[in-house]
This record gives C-alpha cells, sequence and structure tokens, in this order.
C-alpha cells in the first residue's frame, strides 16, 4: 500500500476554475473500524449474519465478518475531505454510483484514490466527475465510486 497523502488546499479557498481535469488525489488511508461497521449495520437495521459474526461469515464464503457495502461511501467522502480540508460551504452532491468489487471487514486499512474526471460549467457553477477507487491492505480493489459534485463558484 502507497504511503497516504498530505491534504491539499482546502477546495473552499480555490475557484473551480483551478481544479484541473485529470488531477489525481490521495492515497488517503482510513481503518474501517469496528465501531463504524457495526453502527453503520444498527442505523440500517440490517440482519445479516456475516455482518455481526466471524462463524456466520465464513459459512457464507468470507474470511470472516464484513463490513456492510454502504460504508464505502463513509470512506469516499473521508478522502474528500481530507484531500480538501473539509467539504466546502454549497458543495453538493449530484450523483453517485458505486461498483463493489470485493468484500471489506473491521479492521481493514482502506486506501482511496480519486481523479477529476471532467469538468463543466452550467449555471455558473463548476460540476466535476470524480472516480474514486478504493483498495484494501492487500491490494485488492474493494468499490469504485463515480460522482457528480457541484461547486458553489
Amino acid at each position: 500500500m502507497k504511503k497516504p497523502a498530505k491534504p491539499t488546499a482546502r477546495l473552499s479557498q480555490i475557484s473551480g476554475s483551478e481544479v484541473p481535469v485529470g488531477k489525481r488525489y490521495g492515497p488517503y488511508v482510513h481503518e474501517l473500524t469496528d465501531v463504524i461497521a457495526s453502527t453503520w449495520t444498527k442505523a440500517l437495521n440490517d440482519k445479516d449474519p456475516a455482518y455481526a459474526d466471524d462463524e456466520a461469515a465464513r459459512k457464507a464464503g468470507y474470511s470472516g465478518r464484513v463490513a456492510p457495502p454502504g460504508t464505502m461511501t463513509l470512506h469516499f467522502l473521508k478522502a474528500a475531505m481530507d484531500a480538501w480540508g473539509g467539504m466546502p460551504v454549497g458543495m453538493i452532491l449530484a450523483r453517485q454510483e458505486v461498483d463493489f468489487h470485493a468484500p471489506a471487514h473491521p479492521g481493514d486499512k482502506l486506501a482511496t484514490e480519486f481523479v477529476i474526471q471532467t469538468k463543466t460549467i452550467k449555471k455558473d457553477r463548476p460540476w466535476f466527475d470524480l472516480e474514486m477507487t478504493t483498495r484494501n491492505d492487500k491490494g485488492q480493489t474493494v468499490a469504485v465510486s463515480r460522482i457528480t459534485w457541484i461547486m458553489a463558484h
């Protein structure tokens, strides 16, 4: 796994014209903690035993307890906040789709990288399309997300 990247300038301190297409960010590494996994499971009221019990997860074909796939959205957000020093005021999430490739387990260190793929101006606001890829400690791709964000300026 690559060494974690250092945060860049706050996106709220720069204009959309200064965020170039093709710019790569990361990797930003965060642990998928047991607290995150169990809190997410409880919030969704998901009764899948593979989220709560190692033995049940092994019977389902996993190496151990797994985290709900939705926890990946938290890791995508954490990476963006690391890159930009927080989310700027007025940023709007317009679209997000996620492809899941491998399960994530509590205790995994997840590294997220992303690239600005396109930028357009609509109604005087910059719209950015990003692709975010999260990998586990073994280098396996866990999830890939395509996101559209709209900036305030």
